[in-house]
C-alpha cells in the first residue's frame, strides 16, 4: 500500500517539475479541447494500469520489478535527474473518433549516444476519462 502511494507521488512531484520544461505539440496542429496538463492528469490518475494488460507492455520498463504504466513511466522519467545533455516529454492529442481522444506521452532523452524516446499512447474522451484498456506502450532507444 505504501509502495503505490510513493509511485503515486513519484510520479506526481516528476511530472510537475517537468511541466516548466515541457515541449507540448498537437498532432493536427489545432488547440484540443483537452490541455496538456488535462492529459497528464488523466495519465497520473491511470498510473495503476497493469503493464501486462497493455498492448506491447508486457516485460518492458528499466526495471524486472515494473508491472505497471507508473512503474514504467517513472523509471525513465528519473533519467531526466541526469542535467547532462538533453531531456524533454512530447505530448499529441488527436481526435481519435467523434468522442474520444488520442494521447500520446513520450519521454525524450538524448546525450551522445544516448538517444532515446519511451512513452505510452491511450484514448480519452472530452472530460479526460481515460479508456483503461486502451494503453499502447511506445519506444524505442
Amino acid at each position: 500500500m505504501i509502495a503505490k502511494k510513493q509511485i503515486t507521488l513519484i510520479l506526481s512531484l516528476i511530472a510537475l517539475a517537468l511541466f516548466a520544461t515541457t515541449q507540448f505539440s498537437t498532432a493536427d496542429g489545432n488547440n484540443s479541447i483537452l490541455s496538456k496538463a488535462d492529459v497528464l492528469k488523466a495519465l497520473m490518475r491511470n498510473n495503476n494500469v497493469l503493464l501486462k494488460n497493455a498492448k506491447h507492455c508486457n516485460g518492458v520498463g528499466t526495471n524486472e520489478k515494473d508491472r505497471t504504466i507508473g512503474d514504467y513511466l517513472s523509471g525513465f522519467w528519473a533519467f531526466h535527474t541526469n542535467k547532462n545533455g538533453n531531456n524533454w516529454l512530447d505530448i499529441n492529442v488527436s481526435k481519435s473518433s467523434d468522442t474520444l481522444f488520442l494521447a500520446k506521452v513520450m519521454i525524450y532523452r538524448k546525450n551522445g549516444e544516448e538517444n532515446w524516446g519511451w512513452g505510452v499512447s491511450f484514448k480519452l474522451d472530452s472530460k479526460a476519462k481515460v479508456q483503461r484498456d486502451s494503453f499502447t506502450c511506445l519506444g524505442s532507444g
